[in-house]
């Protein structure tokens, strides 16, 4: 965890002039302390300014702009509030001893009690709301703030988990349905009906509308996937699995034909075959597009899926204001979506099961006789960030680091080789374990070092890149 104290970082963002960025990247990098995380992530990511001077004027806008924001979708309302109660029932809940006081989350607690005693100056995020605007609306915009503290002292836990459980699943529907209804709209150039958002199978959620041409570059990349499968799955005959073919299959039949395809990948086929091989047998479910429904009357679509509350869930944990979670969660899924356009699914889950194999051989054959769906487990882990599977706090801190290398980097070039770190960490329990015993530890990883695997994954990396020098 961080050395850096929770003063050190008050201290940096009372500046009066700038935020130094430079050296809160420095601090996060090394782990944030949970007091004053959301505030640092806002600046990480460019959501608050580093200028006090513009700052005020850019907390009010953006306060403006989520306000005018439509966060109602009649179509997905029932089922993001359902996802979300399972989600926090799983990674979220407390459950205290009966008899005794209810306790809140450390981190909120804590936060509570660090900053209502300190003097953070008039252009603090949790205070901008109040300054922007002066109307009854200023409660329920600032709920996630007040509520948190509101209801700290109480003696009935059920109370409390209901509290907080309310609390989350309004803060993650709004920003959700806002989200969605904001860039499906954006995408038309006009607004469609109010649920007009497509449900479908798609994972995660994207960030801004596909540019025509890479548009263009994906309906290439599928179409030359196609014959680059029909080679690898007949020999060179002609194949007529395309995606429609995908849609037919059934899960179990999409799973065998994923499982054919790695263990013809993991027998020395080169790197572009491995790639040609994901792309051919991964299953729809798992195949990572922007969240768009194509053929819809309104033009391209996202979709709603869960993964979109496992990314959101962390934002509305940590940052205190409503709208604060809402811009950083979209500056994270236009992160997210820039870096697919430039490095597709396929491309990356062919080069995580070859640094797999090369970094730990002993685990991938254990794997391949244990028949572990490496494919699917890739994909979860690549396109998710890992947020369904972590627990939230090894999540939250390892974002910090993420978000800290925001600006020299895409952080999500450090993931790959953070997913490998964690199986090198897992590595001697995982082997001890059967098909579904190992299925259920990868999808739902226990309390892990994430220093330890910050740094392992530094320098897995750094080996890699000094590998792939010497080779050339």
């Amino acid at each position: 965890m961080s050395s850096t104290t929770v003063e050190e970082y008050i201290e940096l963002l009372n500046a009066e002039q700038h935020v130094d960025l430079q050296k809160l990247r420095d601090f996060a990098r090394h782990g944030i302390q949970p007091e004053v995380r959301g505030e640092v992530w806002l600046y990480l990511l460019g959501v608050l300014s580093d200028d006090k001077g513009q700052e005020m004027s850019s907390v009010r806008s953006k306060y403006l702009e989520y306000d005018s924001l439509d966060k109602h979708n009649p179509v997905l309302e029932k089922r993001i509030r359902g996802e979300c109660s399972r989600y926090y029932q799983r990674r979220l809940a407390v459950r205290p001893i009966r008899g005794r006081p209810a306790m809140v989350p450390t981190s909120v607690a804590a936060a509570a009690a660090a900053i209502r005693n300190v003097d953070r100056g008039p252009n603090r995020v949790n205070d901008g709301y109040s300054h922007a605007l002066s109307s009854a609306s200023t409660i329920a915009l600032n709920a996630a703030g007040a509520t948190s503290v509101s209801f700290l002292e109480t003696d009935d836990p059920e109370a409390v988990a209901a509290q907080e459980l309310k609390r989350f699943g309004q803060s993650v529907e709004n920003i959700i349905c806002a989200y969605l209804n904001r860039h499906n709209r954006s995408a038309d150039g006009k607004a469609g009906p109010s649920g007009g958002v497509g449900v479908g199978r798609s994972r995660g959620g994207g960030g801004e509308a596909e540019a025509p041409n890479a548009r263009r570059t994906q309906r290439r990349d599928r179409a030359g996937s196609t014959a680059s499968e029909s080679s690898i799955n007949n020999g060179g005959s002609s194949n007529n699995n395309n995606e429609e073919d995908w849609m037919s299959l059934s899960h179990s039949q999409q799973l065998s034909q994923g499982k054919r395809s790695r263990s013809r990948a993991s027998s020395g086929a080169t790197a572009p075959s491995l790639e040609a091989a994901v792309r051919s047998r991964m299953p729809r479910e798992y195949e990572w597009m922007p969240q768009i429904q194509r053929g819809s009357q309104y033009g391209y679509q996202r979709e709603f899926h869960p993964a979109l509350i496992y990314l959101c869930a962390p934002f509305v944990k940590c940052v205190r204001v409503e709208a604060g979670m809402y811009f950083a969660f979209e500056k994270l899924m236009a992160m997210i979506e820039e870096y697919h356009s430039a490095n597709p699914l396929p491309e990356r889950i062919a080069k995580f099961l070859t640094l797999f194999r090369t970094t730990l051989p002993e685990l991938h054959s254990y794997f391949e006789e244990e028949e572990v769906d490496m494919i699917g487990l890739a994909t979860s882990w690549l396109q998710d960030l890992l947020a369904g599977e972590l627990r939230i706090e090894d999540l939250m801190r390892l974002w910090d680091t993420y978000f800290a290398v925001v600006q020299d980097q895409n952080p999500l070039d450090l993931h790959l080789y953070v997913c490998i770190a964690i199986l090198t960490n897992c590595k001697d329990t995982l082997e001890e374990l059967d098909q579904s015993e190992t299925r259920s530890m990868l999808f739902n990883l226990p309390p892990l070092d994430m220093d330890r695997i910050i740094n392992e994954a530094f320098n897995i990396r750094l080996s890699h890149q000094q590998s792939r020098e010497e080779e050339e």
